[in-house]
């Protein structure tokens, strides 16, 4: 689903660096996985009505093409593990007592995670709770059925079929069908006891006063275990031309994963019809178009929609009596969730380029946020290379702001960016995008670094390789290496780096590959900065936006191992001194 994209400022590349986890049980033998996503789902089943838990429920969903298959335990529980990223339909079965229900789940690849590189050799566990509640097939319905000729004649209809819809619900089958007797009571057992709203329509129907148009009756809910009395259903005389007798979108506030559900007055012919769903722009929508019974035609549209967004649906096709309709209607879906404002910008679309260090970092949104969605994240970043900064991140007013606190203050001028996509409590419904800004810049250069020490013990007089440690300071965005010696090399030369802040270390680190001309005899054939008692002084010194540092106290090395001589024949060379 595509949804906003805000974008502030700069944009870079944010690098979600995500923890990954290792040695993870094939639950299937033959089933191969990506080596990155791998997928759980999980949940309980219990009776929509009186919470029970409900065991040896049999869920079935496909992967690879393969049907599978497990079953809830005595607690209601069932887990299903080894997934590949995907689209998932789980249906929930094997009890008579309990309609069919099915539920989707989607397994999202790194992509989809905002995740640009994991290592190859690691998975990264995906896990999703999808409980299900399953109704009943206890409920009765009962209703009266009446023909109205004209305002003073009205008589029952009898023997009209009347279509108790469950559309609402994800369950299978979701119509039942039952006829009216001569005194036009209808009445149906053993229905879904669902909560949600239930619709009763007729079909077409005629006897010897005329031809009457498809009606219809809803009420909210079944009685769980009872009968309920559903208003009359008054049947008027139809018309040649087919109009729509109900729809489920006029009233604006639709549904991001609601189908579109439209009951015609009469029997249409579902291959005369074109059907278009479009943006306002309009840019065409996917959908899936089925019919029941050629009287009630129901729209999936694919991907879900968007929140505070407006559809066209245009519909033109012959009804079976071969008369025309046309219809283009506005489709409004509800209010859904965005980004207002950040305490890190000036204005809206300016990088903020003075937050201070030590500032939480705050984003706020239309509606509250759901931090639990397991599709959603909230990322820090810092510098160029993008590097995860740990931060704990809550919600505050009532959800609508989530407070990002970092676990160190920011680096003085270091760029940092925040990657987000939040989801509301509305299903389908969320935001994402990206803030960039600079935290406040230095008021001085970084002090002189301790610390400053070798890692290398053994330094012989051909070593040119050396590594060293210091104490990191907090203000610095690099480090860098400098040394100097007693031979040729007076004035101090930079030989390494830059290299990281390290802040977030005790110790920080950095190794020298000294260059050519730290060679004390440049005419033989390896370099041999050590050689003849010469002595290198190194230093590190911090860098930051203001500039660079003060050069740490100087760390002279020399050759710490002694030459070796046999009695006769000398096998070290003549300058290799220890000094």
């Amino acid at each position: 689903m595509m949804k906003r994209v805000s974008l502030w400022g700069l944009c870079f590349i944010l690098i979600l660096a995500l923890a990954c986890t290792e040695n993870i049980t094939n639950y299937y033998n033959n089933l191969e996985s990506n080596g990155r996503v791998i997928g759980y789902i999980h949940g309980v089943v219990t009776d929509a009505n009186t919470n029970a838990r409900i065991d040896s429920i049999l869920v079935t969903w496909i992967v690879n093409g393969e049907t599978r298959t497990t079953k809830t335990d005595d607690l209601g529980y069932y887990a299903i593990t080894k997934l590949p990223p995907g689209y998932y339909e789980l249906s929930f079965s094997g009890d008579e007592n309990y309609a069919i229900s099915r539920t989707w789940v989607t397994i999202p690849d790194l992509d989809d995670l905002a995740v640009n590189e994991i290592p190859s050799d690691k998975d990264f566990e995906f896990s999703v709770t999808a409980d299900i509640d399953l109704y009943t097939l206890n409920a009765g319905a009962t209703g009266r059925v009446y023909a109205v000729q004209h305002d003073e004649q009205t008589h029952p209809a009898g023997g009209v079929t009347v279509i108790a819809d469950f559309s609402e619900i994800d369950i299978s089958p979701n119509r039942y069908e039952t006829t009216a007797n001569t005194a036009g009571i209808f009445s149906f057992n053993n229905l879904p006891a669902s909560r949600s709203m239930v619709y009763f329509y007729t079909l077409p129907y005629s006897d010897t006063s005329g031809t009457y148009a498809t009606q219809w009756a809803g009420t909210d809910g079944l009685i769980y275990n009872g009968t309920k009395e559903i208003d009359p259903i008054f049947l008027q005389v139809g018309g040649a031309e087919p109009f729509i007798v109900r729809n489920n979108f006029q009233h604006g506030n639709f549904g991001l994963t609601d189908d579109i559900i439209i009951t015609f007055s009469k029997a249409m012919s579902p291959e005369t019809f074109k059907i278009e769903l479009t943006t306002r722009e309009p840019q065409p929508i996917g959908f899936q178009a089925t019919w029941s019974n050629n009287i009630v035609l129901t729209i999936n549209p694919y991907p879900v929609l968007q929140a505070n967004e407006r559809y066209i649906l245009h519909l033109e096709g012959l009804s079976q009596d071969n008369h025309f309709f046309q219809g283009i209607f506005d489709i409004e879906t509800v209010e859904g969730i965005r980004f207002v404002y950040s305490n890190v910008q000036e204005v809206e679309g300016q990088m903020f380029r003075n937050h201070p260090v030590s500032r939480n970092i705050e984003l706020n949104f239309s509606m509250p946020v759901d931090l639990t969605n397991p599709y959603g994240y909230v990322h820090l970043h810092e510098g160029s290379d993008s590097l995860r900064v740990a931060a704990t991140v809550t919600t505050a007013d009532g959800g609508r702001r989530i407070v990002i606190d970092p676990d160190r203050d920011l680096e003085p001028g270091l760029l940092y960016g925040v990657a987000y996509k939040v989801f509301s409590t509305i299903e389908g419904d969320y935001e994402e995008g990206m803030i960039i800004f600079m935290a406040a810049g230095d008021l001085t250069v970084p002090t002189q670094i301790t610390g400053f020490a070798t890692t290398t013990g053994r330094r012989d007089f051909d070593t040119t390789v050396l590594g060293f440690s210091w104490n990191p300071l907090s203000n610095v965005d690099s480090y860098y290496i400098y040394a100097q010696d007693n031979a040729t090399n007076t004035d101090r030369v930079r030989v390494g780096g830059p290299y990281p802040p390290q802040d977030h270390l005790t110790t920080a680190t950095g190794t020298v590959n000294l260059p050519a001309q730290f060679d004390v005899f440049k005419d033989d054939l390896i370099q041999t900065p050590f050689a003849n008692g010469v002595r290198i002084t190194f230093y590190v010194v911090g860098e930051n936006n203001a500039g660079l540092g003060t050069f740490s106290s100087g760390l002279a090395l020399g050759d710490n191992v002694n030459p070796t001589v046999s009695f006769f024949t000398q096998t070290g060379n003549a300058n290799n001194i220890r000094n």
